[in-house]
């Protein structure tokens, strides 16, 4: 186990860690393989249907850190576009 405190990179910057560091998303990651333009944002969003504040929150980190990504998946959602996440984040 390694802690983050802000990010961290891994397998010679293939994979970056990201904590997504606001209310709701308090100790949770973000993991961004910039390569592929995918983030993978933790587990706590549960469904694109009803979005939480934390897919507000999983927004706000990607503007903060300067990603772009093409696709997002968590836990307990499937793989999904962006902009669909985006739209629903910025509603």
């Amino acid at each position: 186990m390694r802690r983050v405190n802000d990010s961290s990179s891994m397998a010679e910057s293939a994979v970056r860690l990201y904590v997504i560091d606001v209310v709701e998303s308090e100790g949770a990651l973000m993991a961004w393989l910039p390569a592929e333009r995918f983030l993978w944002a933790s587990d706590d969003i549960q469904d694109l249907r009803a979005p939480r504040q934390y897919v507000c929150e999983v927004y706000q980190a990607t503007r903060r850190v300067g990603i772009a990504p093409e696709q997002v998946g968590a836990q307990h959602i499937p793989l999904t576009a962006w902009r669909t996440f985006e739209a629903l984040a910025i509603r």
